[in-house]
């Protein structure tokens, strides 16, 4: 049984590298090298036709001699030397499953009525003599924006990897397709780089009467190198594909096609790389290499594929938009898991760079039209994951003007005009609606209703935990961080077109679902274990079908409110029409006609569109049936404050065993008015529930028989003697251990390591320098540095300079020429001789200041609780899938505020980062540096450089270069500078762990640091590069790293401060850049400019996506700022820790 691990980095990295959604205009250049790029259709090959077959179809099939097919017409393949076979089997590393199910193959129509013989390839003669309008044809059209606004898509897909293959069994339909001009498909594919000019290769079957002139199903493959822009096409339209089989005609009719209750047949395709030659091979049916993609055709998809995808895919200009094409997807049904009366995939296999076979190990559905075609992932109760897709296109809530009216009306009358509108980071939009023109003025009897603007009563509370209640820690609303709205004004989350969609129907949106009541039969429990009782009869609650829950209860007086303390979480919701929450009821009248008045917290996929924690509040007064609503979703709640939003989502939430978070939630009758006050923590309060034309009449009475439902902690404690001597001697015994295990080691036991530490990490000196810092600095030959204690570094040749030399793109080198650079103290007192390296002695004091010796030099390993913080997009929009924010993990002992990129191959990044000398407490550190990464989310492998303060590495608080590296997230590999094996210095100018003067001051001086890291192409090496172009050093990563052996995924620049006393109270006073907020600029806050990325162009350049993270808005901060146009951004970032809004 497998399940989808959704992983924050990982969905972050997947949809930015394959399609991020929302829209925008790059400008971009789409000039590409005249490398195979598909603009001329291949000579008609009828003329090279040794054999002729005329299939009952219709077809025509030449037998082409294989030297004379259609690719081989291209200048650059007309001395090609073709690859008869591939040099390796891939299935042959595949582990077999106990179980191997029954598949009905499929073969091509063209082979009943003949084969082709050995030394040819069967090419489908064309029906059209026109070459233009077959490349047209043949060629996928270019999407219109990110969202492919001319594709719909409904797929599986993973990412995080390098991946040489993609495999799947594809069950085989005929699809309706409405139109000549659109086609459908079901198809496997490799895809790498950004979505606006990605590379891809695929392979599947095909409805595409442009293309082949009719609506039979064929089998297919497709190319492009520039998201179908200029290059591409289907089969052997265009010069590209390079044909081997004698046996398999690609654009050839396939039968027989599965049919519902019939045989469920299919085809197996597989595309995978050569690790020997880096062609791309199809191949069907577990046997049949039917061909390749030279190498030559693809710039990243040679070194490997960042996305691998399964599912189908419509082409039609009549997407969403009325009326919708009706062109189908799969068999035209949405997801049959049950009947697989549906498209489906199984056996889906990707082959990683270790050419090992396996089902991947994180995978995620996306739906471009989920209302259109579907998508559906089935791991639980099955041999082998499955995935099932596809959808009728235009169907009963698509269908034409009628239901969009309606929805298009709901949402008027739902989303009320704004005086401001506030663009939360998790993808809400926050209106802030005048205060009277809310929904709740929509009902007729509210129409000249008076606001009652605060309640008219102040309640008393008995506080017996109130030691307790002052150290909880409440939670806010994402959006507040992004902005507020004025007096006057109420925030109210706007409702989108695809959460009315989502509902049953609009009239239903944002209801309750009726409770489905059987028998009453569950008696509720006294806390003395006796049953409640009224006039002698037990009380009992209906047992109900769709509804599950567990409360506390009270019953047997009159209650006009009810209030606690509710800790937050995200639970799991399974699926979309479910959802699950934590709350106060008040409820009075019969148990199948009550009324109920309800605020707490939930997690509601299908009425929010995501799985995040939201506030809500609703109302019914009879039990669900045809009244109320959540939130403000009909006419009901009059909501007076502008603090807080219905439907927000809640950050942050508790995590086991660590951080708790509440919020307070109390519901009160006013006794002068009879509204129902909804406040949260203790005087926030939101609005109440009115009463039009009696609608409470059963609250009105002040819930005679009322029931009330609330979640409440019970603490009890008792202290005797013999308990206190217990816990103290239990404290002590597990102090030591604690010691002896994790901790800091005992007095001898740290003495007995440090000298063979310290021996270990001094080597012999050819030169000492004492410099005015108090640093030693030993002068070490170069070869007798500590990285060749590394056994797979002993017989190392070093490196000594870089193979390459980038062209930098330098918009803002008139600037550079100014700024002010940063020298090493240690550099005034003397310089060491060539052929030695600077390395800063190791002391006695600075081991015995470390928690072991073993662990000296390295990062705290990062303690991740869950991905719950959202990456911002350049254009305000949110990266997502299926609606829900892309993530990172949040670290519980790291505060980070960056400036990210992602969705290419990078080798390499740079900038020049502004040098201060931050605030520092105890055994805290703080960074300014560049990050290189690449892997998975909880074993990543990093380089990284910059500045930091760390005193209890380096034994004081000065601001210091440094470089780290590490191969598993900071687990048990890696280090700072020289305190281990790894990175391999060549320089005798720079010193690792040197201090740096001098320092920027607020409003005066500033002062930078140029920080590069770079592959090089030749020996895969990362170099490190500082100041002007001087290289320090290198990683060797074909030793060191796996991942990063090839190019780093995910690039980040910022700061970051490491602390136990992050993300809680008191917070630390450790401070980020220059210790200011980043919107405070140049002169106050730390900056980063020259930013600057290299991919596979092997040019410095500008990213072209990037975006803004920051662990601790309050605390702090990030921004990218444009001073004007033409002008490259400048990156800010930082802050003080503990402030007024971060206690």
């Amino acid at each position: 049984m497998r399940r989808t691990n959704f992983k924050g980095v990982i969905i972050f990295l997947g949809l930015t590298v394959c399609y991020v959604l929302g829209e925008a205009d790059l400008g971009l250049d789409t000039t590409k090298p005249k490398i195979l790029d598909g603009k001329n259709v291949p000579n008609n090959p009828t003329r090279h036709a040794v054999k002729s077959i005329q299939s009952e179809d219709g077809d025509i099939i030449d037998c082409i001699d294989i030297y004379k097919q259609p690719s081989l017409d291209h200048p650059s393949l007309k001395n090609h030397i073709i690859q008869l076979a591939p040099s390796y089997n891939p299935n042959m590393e595949e582990i077999q499953t106990s179980e191997q199910p029954l598949r009905s193959v499929t073969s091509q129509v063209w082979q009943k009525s003949g084969s082709c013989p050995k030394g040819t390839i069967p090419v489908v003669r064309r029906r059209t003599h026109n070459d233009d309008e077959l490349l047209s044809n043949s060629r996928k059209k270019s999407p219109l924006t990110v969202h492919q606004r001319n594709h719909s898509k409904a797929i599986l897909l993973t990412e995080g990897y390098n991946y040489a293959g993609v495999k799947a069994d594809i069950k085989v339909w005929n699809p309706h397709v409405e139109s000549d001009d659109e086609y459908s498909t079901s198809r496997i594919s490799l895809r790498s780089g950004p979505w606006y000019d990605f590379e891809s290769v695929e392979a599947g079957w095909a409805v595409n009467p442009g293309v082949y002139g009719d609506r039979q199903t064929r089998l297919f493959a497709y190319w492009t190198v520039d998201a179908s822009k200029k290059t591409g096409c289907f089969d052997l339209t265009c010069p590209g594909f390079v044909q081997t089989s004698h046996e398999i005609a690609l654009g050839a009719a396939i039968y027989p096609i599965s049919v519902f209750r019939g045989l469920p047949y299919q085809i197996t395709l597989f595309i995978f790389k050569d690790p020997n030659t880096n062609n791309l091979w199809v191949q069907y049916g577990e046997r049949t290499n039917i061909g390749y993609w030279p190498p030559k055709l693809f710039k990243t998809l040679t070194y490997g594929a960042e996305c691998a995808e399964w599912g189908g895919d419509v082409y039609s200009s009549k997407l969403e938009q009325v009326p919708h094409t009706e062109t189908q997807m799969g068999n035209g049904n949405f997801p049959d898991y049950i009947d697989g009366n549906s498209g489906y995939m199984k056996r889906m296999r990707i082959l990683d760079i270790s050419l090992n076979l396996k089902f991947p190990e994180w995978v995620g559905t996306y739906a471009d039209e989920y209302w259109c075609y579907q998508s559906q992932y089935v791991s639980d109760y099955v041999v082998d994951p499955e995935f099932y897709f596809g959808g009728p296109g235009r169907n009963d809530i698509v269908n034409g003007k009628a239901n969009f009216k309606d929805v298009e009306e709901k949402l008027k009358q739902l989303n009320k005009p704004a005086v401001k509108t506030i663009q939360s980071e998790d993808g809400d939009i926050i209106d802030c609606v005048e205060i009277y023109k809310q929904p709740a003025f929509d009902h007729p009897a509210l129409r000249n209703h008076v606001i009652q603007m605060k309640p008219s009563f102040d309640l008393k509370e008995l506080k017996i935990n109130s030691k307790n209640e002052s150290s909880k820690l409440t939670v806010f609303q994402t959006w507040q961080k992004s902005g507020s709205c004025p007096e006057g004004t109420v925030s109210i989350r706007r409702i989108r077109r695809e959460n009315l969609l989502r509902a049953n129907s609009a009239q239903q949106f944002g209801r309750k679902p009726q409770e489905v009541v059987l028998k009453s039969n569950t008696t509720i429990e006294h806390k003395d274990g006796q049953s409640p009782f009224f006039n002698n009869t037990k009380f009992s609650m209906p047992t109900i079908v769709n509804r599950s829950a567990a409360t506390l209860v009270t019953v047997g007086y009159n209650y006009i409110g009810a209030k606690a303390d509710i800790n937050v979480w995200n639970p799991n919701v399974e699926s979309e029409d479910e959802f699950t929450t934590a709350q106060i009821w008040l409820k009075a009248g019969p148990g199948d006609n009550f009324e109920s008045l309800e605020s707490g917290w939930m997690v509601n996929p299908q009425l929010y569109g995501d799985k995040k924690t939201r506030f809500f509040a609703h109302w019914t007064k009879d039990s669900y049936k045809t009244t109320g609503c959540f939130d403000l979703h009909c006419s009901g709640f009059v909501q007076t404050s502008s603090k807080v939003a219905f439907g927000g989502a809640l950050a942050p939430v508790s995590t086991e065993f660590g951080q708790q978070y509440y919020i307070n939630v109390g519901i009160f009758m006013d006794p002068n008015t009879n509204n129902w006050w909804l406040k949260i923590k203790e005087d926030l309060i939101i609005g109440n529930f009115q009463d039009p034309k009696n609608r409470f009449s059963f609250l009105k009475k002040r819930l005679r028989s009322t029931l009330s439902s609330l979640l409440i902690q019970f603490f009890r404690e008792r202290k005797t003697m013999a308990n206190f001597i217990f816990w103290v001697f239990l404290i002590l015994v597990l102090s030591y251990l604690s010691n002896r295990l994790n901790g800091k080691a005992t007095f001898k036991e740290i003495h007995a390591d440090v000298d063979g530490k310290l021996k270990q990490l001094n080597k012999p000196a050819v030169k000492t320098i004492q410099s005015d810092d108090g640093d030693i600095i030993d002068c070490v030959n170069i070869y007798k540095q500590p990285t060749f204690d590394h056994p797979a570094l002993r017989n190392h040749v070093i490196q000594m300079k870089p193979s390459f030399n980038f062209k930098e793109m330098e918009f803002n080198s008139k600037n550079w020429s100014s700024k002010l650079t940063v020298f090493q103290t240690w550099q005034k007192s003397g310089s060491c001789p060539k052929g030695t390296v600077p390395i800063r002695r190791i002391r006695r004091e600075d081991l015995l200041r470390t928690k072991s010796v073993q662990q000296f030099g390295r990062k705290p390993q990062e303690v991740v609780l869950k991905s719950n913080t959202t990456i911002e997009h350049k254009d305000g929009r949110f990266p997502s899938i299926n609606s829900n924010a892309l993530a990172f993990p949040a670290v519980v002992n790291r505060s980070a505020a960056i400036l990210v990129t992602v969705g290419a191959n990078y080798t390499g990044a740079k900038a020049n980062i502004n040098v201060w000398n931050p605030n520092v407490e105890s055994e805290d550190f703080t960074t300014a540096q560049v990050w290189l990464k690449a892997g998975p989310n909880d074993n990543f492998e990093s380089i990284e450089s910059g500045w930091t303060v760390n005193p209890q590495l380096y034994g004081d608080k000065k601001t210091r270069l440094f470089a780290h590296w590490t191969k598993d997230s900071y687990k048990t590999t890696g280090c700072f500078d020289m305190t281990c094996s790894g990175f391999v210095q060549t320089s005798s100018q720079y010193l690792l762990g040197g201090s740096i003067e001098p320092v920027s001051t607020e409003f005066g001086q500033q002062y930078y640091l140029t920080v590069g890291i770079y592959m090089d192409p030749n020996t895969a090496n990362w170099w490190l590069k500082i100041g002007k172009d001087i290289p320090v050093g290198y990683w060797p990563a074909s030793t060191l790293l796996f991942y990063l052996n090839h190019s780093s995924t995910l690039v980040e620049w910022g700061g970051q401060v490491y602390s136990s006393n992050v993300k809680k109270k008191p917070h630390t006073k450790t401070g980020m850049g220059s210790g200011q907020f980043a919107s405070g600029l140049r002169g106050n806050a730390c900056s980063m400019d020259n930013i600057a990325i290299v991919d596979f162009s092997m040019q410095l350049k500008y990213p072209q996506w990037v975006g803004t993270w920051a662990d601790e808005q309050y605390c702090y901060t990030a921004l990218n700022y444009q001073e004007g146009y033409g002008k490259l951004p400048i990156f800010y970032f930082g802050g003080p820790g503990q402030n007024y809004n971060c206690p």
